[in-house]
This record gives structure tokens, C-alpha cells and sequence, in this order.
């Protein structure tokens, strides 16, 4: 069995002691028995609490779960995008290198074959 977490101590005992010390007040309690069952009463709120705290922190736990596990998908998809962007550039950018290559050798041979005296 788990052990509890400090947040389902702290709403337990809290809930313990303020159920119990307003329940007294308010019930002006003055006999052994009916000061008994209201303790009794606040240890079984405050173990109801502590189990709801429990059950809370678990919901909680399996939406940062799944928040993360969305996110972490997004975050693949966006770095899938970026690479294929960047592949993208990269062909782009050799291939205008090799225009570039190609228009300088044909402009080469144009500007040489138009100042020699043998063309």
C-alpha cells in the first residue's frame, strides 16, 4: 500500500480538527459519548477527504500525462516540419548553385568566344 503524500496529511488532519472542533461548538456537546462519536465522525470525514485527495492527484497526474504526451507530439510534429523545411532549403539552395555554376561556365565561354580573334 502507498504511502500517503504530504497534501493528503495536511487535508485529513485540517479537516479532522476543524470538523471537530466546529462540530463541538455547534452541538454543544457535554457528554463523554457524544464527544466520542463526533471524533469519531471527524477521523472518518478526514479519511474520506485523504482518499479524495488521493484520487484527485491521481486525475491530476494522468492529465499532465496525457498534456505532456500531446505536447510531445506536437513538439515531434513541429521538428518533422522544420526538418523537411530545411531539406527543402538546402535543395533549393544547391540547385541554385548549380544554375549559378552553369549560367557562369555558358557566359565564360560566350565573353571568350566573342574576343578572340579566331571566333
Amino acid at each position: 500500500m502507498p504511502r500517503p503524500t504530504n497534501a493528503q496529511v495536511a487535508y485529513g488532519l485540517s479537516t479532522v480538527v476543524l470538523f471537530t472542533f466546529v462540530t463541538l461548538l455547534l452541538t454543544q456537546a457535554r457528554s463523554g459519548a457524544a464527544v466520542v462519536a463526533v471524533a469519531a465522525g471527524g477521523l472518518l470525514l478526514g479519511l474520506l477527504v485523504a482518499a479524495g485527495a488521493a484520487t484527485g492527484s491521481r486525475k491530476a497526474a494522468g492529465r499532465a500525462a496525457t498534456a505532456r504526451s500531446t505536447a510531445d507530439r506536437a513538439s515531434a510534429a513541429s521538428l518533422d516540419s522544420m526538418s523537411s523545411l530545411a531539406s527543402a532549403r538546402r535543395a533549393r539552395l544547391r540547385g541554385g548553385a548549380a544554375e549559378r555554376r552553369g549560367a557562369e561556365e555558358r557566359g565564360a565561354e560566350e565573353r571568350v568566344g566573342g574576343h578572340s580573334p579566331r571566333g
